[in-house]
């Protein structure tokens, strides 16, 4: 069935109901209605410029939700985040976290075996749902050397008059993680 096909069928009006605005309003209701589930269907996940959460949106904070209270999110992603038991299921954290595409088998994420649950009962390995911890890949560093001398190794030559000086090149990073320049955005997943 194609969007026309669906469109008229849901929108077309009879000769009795065309003058009454109360079935105007509500089929304009039923459009809002229509569009949001095409442009954003249950299940997913943006990241929202504002603080507080949107109608029909939750923050992917992780937390435990009753299947029976969020049917239609719970037919969408079930237990892939976690469940605490068998009443209840998580939504994504992604609070401090970068999301990834779901490798599903293109061999990009060398270590997607090796993924973990985001929470207790949810996904491992290779599904959606899984999560990593931070890595830093294999990697070296160029040797530094005085043009003048020839010798000296993990420093930069700094002139001062005519004898070199050496400083620490590649010392020791000071930070908690290694990661990209980024800017914090609130996940939200549409209910």
């Amino acid at each position: 069935m194609s969007y026309t096909d669906t469109w008229d069928a849901t929108y077309e009006a009879s000769p009795a109901d065309t003058d009454d605005l109360s079935d105007g309003a509500a089929r304009i209701r039923n459009l809002k209605i229509n569009v949001r589930e095409r442009l954003s269907p249950v299940g997913t996940i943006i990241p929202y410029g504002g603080g507080s959460v949107p109608t029909n949106w939750l923050e992917c904070n992780g937390a435990s939700l009753l299947r029976a209270s969020y049917a239609d999110l719970f037919a969408a992603i079930g237990t892939a985040w976690g469940a605490a038991d068998g009443t209840h299921f998580n939504l994504p954290d992604l609070r401090g976290r970068f999301m990834r595409g779901w490798d599903h088998g293109a061999g990009r994420d060398q270590d997607a075996a090796d993924r973990t649950a985001c929470n207790a009962g949810g996904a491992t390995a290779d599904n959606v749902g899984s999560v990593q911890v931070d890595e830093v890949g294999p990697h070296t560093h160029p040797d530094r050397r005085d043009i003048n001398e020839g010798t000296g190794v993990g420093g930069n030559v700094i002139r001062d008059g005519n004898e070199p000086t050496w400083t620490e090149a590649g010392a020791a990073s000071t930070g908690e993680e290694t990661r990209p320049i980024n800017a914090n955005v609130l996940f939200i997943i549409r209910y």
